[in-house]
C-alpha cells in the first residue's frame, strides 16, 4: 500500500508539472509562501527528464518529487517570504524559480530532507554562503551557481551524516575550504552521486571522509563521480579517506594534484581524461602520505582497454595505482573516452547557462590527440 501511495503521488505530480509547462497556473501547486510576481511563464519544467537521468549510488533518489508541493522562489533576499531560505525552512517540497539574479546570503542554508533545489530554466547565483546537507536523507541539487565565499562559510556545498544526495550540474567556485565535501557517513551509509558539475578558481577542491581517527564509520562514504569537469583546481580531485569512490568520464585538469586516495580509501577511475596545468607536478593519483600513522590507499586506474584513462598534454603524466579495487554493483554506462565526450565534458558540465563560459578558457585547455569524433558509450 505504502509503494502505492508513493507512486500515485509521483504521477499526479508529473502529470500536474506537464499540464503546467504550457501556462503554468500556479494555482494549481500547494505554494507554502512566496509565488507572486513570477516573470517566466514556464516557472515548472519537467521533472521526468531530470529523474531519468539520476545514476550511481544515489540512483534511488527522488528529493521533493513525492511531497507533492512545489514552492516557487520569487524572491532574491536572504530571507523572507517567497527566498530559498523560506522554501527550505518550509520542510520538504520540489523548489523551483520565478527569478533570476544573484542571492547574497547573510549565512548558510540549511538543506532538509525530500528535498529538491531546481534551478533549471533561470540563472541562480549565490554567494557569501553555501548549502549544508547535514541529517538529511533524499536531497536533489541541479543548476545553480555556488561562488565567493566568506571567510567563515566553509565550504561551497558540504554533505555531513546525510544519505542519497545528488548534486547535478552545478558551477562551484571559490570557497575558503572545500567546493564538495562529503563527510561523517550517515547511520544506513552515505550514497552520493556529483554529476556534470564544474568546479573552478579553488585549491582544495573536494574531501570525501575523515581519517579513521576521526571517523571510523567513513569507511561507508560511497560516492560516483561522472562528466564532471575539475577546470584547472589545486588539488583534492577528489581526496579520499577510507571510503569508496567510482569515478569515470570526468575531465581531472589539476595544478598541484590529482585524485587521492589514503587510510584504505578504495578509488576506482574510469575513463578519465588526466592533464596538468604545472609541468613540475605531474602525479595524475597518490595513495601515500609522509605520515605513519595513516595507512596508503587503493587505487585502480587502467590505462588500456575500453575503460582506459587518457592522458592529455603531457605524456609524462604518472598514473600510479596499487591494487584491485572491486566495480560497483550498480549498472552504468561508460562513454569512449574520445575528443567527442571531452569536450562534451568541458563545455557542458556545470549550471546549464554557466557551461557557455568554458568557451573561454579553451586556450587553457589542453588539446586532446586525434581520436574518434563521435562519442561510443559502453554498458557496465
Amino acid at each position: 500500500m505504502k509503494r502505492f501511495i508513493v507512486f500515485l503521488v509521483l504521477f499526479l505530480l508529473n502529470h500536474s508539472v506537464s499540464q503546467a509547462e504550457a501556462s503554468c497556473p500556479i494555482s494549481d501547486f500547494t505554494q507554502l509562501s512566496g509565488g507572486i510576481n513570477v516573470i517566466k511563464p514556464n516557472c515548472v519544467i519537467d521533472t521526468k527528464s531530470l529523474m531519468e537521468r539520476r545514476s550511481g549510488f544515489a540512483k534511488g533518489v527522488y528529493g521533493g518529487y513525492s511531497s507533492g508541493k512545489v514552492y516557487v522562489v520569487t524572491n532574491l533576499e536572504d530571507s523572507g517570504a517567497g527566498t530559498l531560505r523560506d522554501a527550505l525552512e518550509n520542510g520538504s517540497s520540489w523548489i523551483v524559480f520565478g527569478v533570476s539574479g544573484t542571492i547574497s546570503l547573510e549565512r548558510r542554508l540549511d538543506v532538509p530532507s525530500d528535498v529538491t533545489v531546481d534551478g533549471r530554466g533561470a540563472s541562480i547565483r549565490l554567494q557569501n554562503y553555501g548549502l549544508y546537507i547535514s541529517q538529511s536523507e533524499n536531497v536533489i541539487v541541479t543548476n545553480i551557481i555556488i561562488e565567493n565565499g566568506v571567510a567563515d562559510s566553509r565550504d561551497a556545498i558540504g554533505i555531513n551524516n546525510s544519505n542519497v544526495i545528488w548534486v547535478d550540474h552545478t558551477t562551484l567556485r571559490n570557497f575558503p575550504d572545500g567546493l564538495l565535501d562529503i563527510t561523517r557517513a550517515h547511520r544506513n551509509k552515505t550514497r552520493v552521486t556529483a554529476s556534470w558539475n564544474r568546479f573552478e578558481n579553488h585549491n582544495k577542491t573536494m574531501l570525501i571522509g575523515l581519517h579513521k581517527d576521526t571517523a571510523e564509520s567513513d569507511r561507508d562514504i560511497y560516492v560516483t563521480l561522472h562528466h564532471n569537469y575539475f577546470a584547472g583546481t589545486g588539488q583534492r580531485h577528489p581526496r579520499l579517506s577510507q571510503g569508496y569512490v567510482h569515478m569515470y568520464n570526468n575531465v581531472l585538469l589539476w595544478r598541484y594534484l590529482g585524485a587521492q586516495s589514503y587510510d584504505n580509501g578504495r578509488l576506482l577511475m574510469e575513463a578519465n581524461f588526466l592533464s596538468t596545468l604545472d609541468p613540475s607536478n605531474l602525479k595524475a593519483t597518490s595513495y601515500e602520505l609522509n605520515n605513519s600513522s595513516i595507512p596508503s590507499g587503493y587505487i585502480r586506474a587502467p590505462m588500456s582497454g575500453v575503460n582506459s584513462n587518457v592522458i592529455v598534454g603531457n605524456e609524462e603524466i604518472v598514473v600510479l595505482e596499487n591494487g584491485f579495487v572491486n566495480i560497483p554493483s550498480y549498472h552504468y554506462a561508460i562513454d569512449e573516452p574520445s575528443k567527442c565526450i571531452y569536450y562534451k565534458v568541458t563545455l557542458n558540465a556545470g549550471h546549464h547557462w554557466d557551461a557557455k563560459s568554458s568557451l573561454t578558457d579553451a586556450l587553457k585547455r589542453p588539446a586532446i590527440p586525434n581520436s574518434p569524433l563521435n562519442c561510443v558509450t559502453y554498458q557496465k
